[in-house]
């Protein structure tokens, strides 16, 4: 059968040195974060934008814990929006319907060059993608429908940059 041990708590009191101690400690860590938020020039200037919007609003700011609540608020705002940066920036820009059309091209043609390039996209002009292309010009319909633009003299590039993805 199982015991059952009882074991007495006993809380001890700090004394008022170790409550000074933990006072120090507490106060000190909140002014280097206060200092590190006042230098950060963004957070700084939304805690005193939040301020003046209370202000405005008829809000009193008669005490510094206001101000220490705004830097704190700033720096959330801060944090936040970063989040929400580095979460969208994971996700690549998607190719136009010229970039997968070349894709396309290349899968078939591999060595395909520039001029061979431009000669292939001709035949296929008003056959979906490519409505019209001439020396200057290429136009051609994005996957929305809508109706877009390339410099011809960029084809080159676009080559070139979709080959090195490929084989990368």
């Amino acid at each position: 059968m199982l015991e059952v041990l009882s074991v007495a708590t006993v809380t001890v009191q700090p004394s008022p040195v170790e409550i000074n101690q933990r006072n120090n400690k507490f106060w000190d860590a909140r002014y280097t974060l206060r200092r590190e938020r006042m230098a950060d020039e963004a957070i700084h200037e939304t805690a005193i934008d939040i301020m003046q919007s209370e202000w405005q609003r008829g809000m009193s700011w008669a005490t510094g814990n206001e101000f220490e609540a705004a830097l704190e608020l700033a720096a959330n705002a801060k944090a936040r929006a970063l989040h929400q940066r580095a979460a969208r920036g994971g996700a690549a820009p998607k190719g136009d319907a010229l970039h997968d059309l070349i894709t396309e091209i290349i899968q078939k043609k591999p060595k395909i060059t520039a001029e061979e390039l431009y000669v292939e996209l001709e035949q296929r002009q008003h056959m979906g993608v490519i409505e019209d292309i001439d020396d200057e010009f290429i136009n051609f319909k994005n996957h929305d429908g809508k109706l877009k633009s390339a410099k011809t003299s960029g084809l080159k590039h676009r080559l070139s940059r979709i080959k090195v993805s490929k084989a990368g």
